[in-house]
């Protein structure tokens, strides 16, 4: 079983970090699945707005959603969170992949949803994580 976790600095390191190494891998025609934190033109990934850039080549989905003025609660859209997991878990098993790589949304993996599923089917398939 290969799990890896990657951080750095800031979560936005991270998240441009995660991005390079991607992008250095597919123009070495490693195969990839999975999901990204979609970072923006300028380098820095939004902290109002989560979008996740399903590997390998897309689309970005929104995975929060507006709660209205004065709300203080978490953005996170259950719904949204899991059709991209499902997407992306879609791909590894119809593509095939060499790695997979995923941002960590941990509570949503404790409680069963998320990407737990995709993770445990490329541990099943041997990919690492």
């Amino acid at each position: 079983m290969a799990i890896a976790t990657v951080t750095a600095s800031s979560g936005d390191a991270t998240d441009r970090l995660l991005s390079d190494v991607v992008a250095r891998l597919q123009s070495e025609s490693v195969r990839i699945v999975g999901a990204l934190r979609h970072v923006a033109a300028d380098g820095l990934a939004g902290h109002c707005d989560s979008d996740l850039w399903l590997l390998p080549d897309g689309p970005a989905a929104r995975i929060t959603q507006q709660l209205g003025p004065g709300s203080h609660a978490c953005r996170m859209d259950a719904g949204a969170m899991e059709e991209a997991a499902g997407l992306a878990s879609s791909r590894l098993s119809a593509q095939g992949a060499d790695l997979v790589v995923l941002n960590k949304f941990g509570l949503s993996e404790a409680e069963g949803r998320g990407f737990r599923a995709m993770i445990a089917e490329a541990v099943m398939q041997g990919v690492p994580v």
